[in-house]
């Protein structure tokens, strides 16, 4: 499983990245394809994994300081690999 939550990395965040501090996508590994955006059920696209940068202001350099962070959990991909291994041995 890959876990993303939206941070707010400073003081004084805007309303939108207020609002979205602390919301969560999942992804599970081997299952899910990695997006090229997130995307919120409210705001749309608010960030672009290829850039990696916040769209939630519309794009480009500005930053109200927001940003991710990713967490892995390991199991999810060492039992993707046990079923790529037995695979492998039939």
């Amino acid at each position: 499983m890959m876990v993303i939550n939206w941070l707010l990395l400073g003081p004084n965040p805007c309303a939108k990245c207020f609002i979205l501090s602390g919301y969560i996508w999942e992804f599970t590994i081997g299952i899910d394809h990695f997006p090229t955006q997130l995307i919120h059920p409210s705001y749309g696209a608010v960030w672009d994994n290829t850039t990696n940068e916040s769209e939630a202001h519309g794009g480009g350099p500005w930053n109200c300081h927001c940003g991710i962070s990713v967490t892995w959990e390991l199991s999810d991909l060492e039992n993707l690999i046990a079923s790529m291994k037995d695979a492998l041995q039939q």
